[in-house]
């Protein structure tokens, strides 16, 4: 059996230029996509920081189940979420954001708000933890009151609801 080298040379090339050309396709494609998601986070985080919650609610969603590892697209759609009054979501998605950082639990901002969040999402008894945790952590200098808002959200819990 005799083997035609040129042809099988030929074969061989054309599947890699067939295979060079799908991987330039499909990057091109991805590139676009993950352009596309940066821009609609970029557009919620915006519209957050404008204290345009709904909207940026609106506009994180379209792209939460995108980036299901990412702490900031999940943190921002928590508290847009809670913002919105969302509260059982925001749960969901803040939880999401401390499992992907659990280094969370140290930063008193962070915790103050998800124990705002559970209060809401009518979890009294894991707020009374997360409150009594938060006692112990440094005192924020961007949160000067950080010791009195314990002091508000102990009273709260004792009464069981946020709003």
């Amino acid at each position: 059996m005799k083997i035609n080298y040129k042809l099988v040379l030929f074969f061989m090339s054309l599947i890699l230029i067939i295979g060079i050309f799908t991987s330039i396709t499909l990057s091109n494609n991805q590139d676009h996509k993950f352009i596309e998601l940066q821009m609609r986070y970029n557009e919620g985080l915006e519209y957050f920081n404008n204290k345009e919650y709904e909207n940026a609610y609106n506009s994180l969603n379209q792209i939460v189940d995108e980036f299901p590892d990412s702490e900031p697209v999940n943190y921002l759609y928590a508290i847009s979420a809670v913002n919105t009054f969302h509260f059982k979501e925001s749960l969901i998605y803040m939880e999401r954001a401390l499992d992907i950082n659990p280094y969370n639990v140290e930063n008193p901002v962070f915790m103050i708000q998800y124990a705002e969040i559970l209060i809401n999402a009518d979890k009294i008894e894991e707020a009374k933890l997360v409150i009594e945790h938060s006692k112990n952590l440094e005192q924020p200098t961007n949160f000067p009151n950080f010791q009195e808002r314990l002091k508000e959200l102990e009273e709260i819990v004792k009464k069981g609801t946020l709003i």
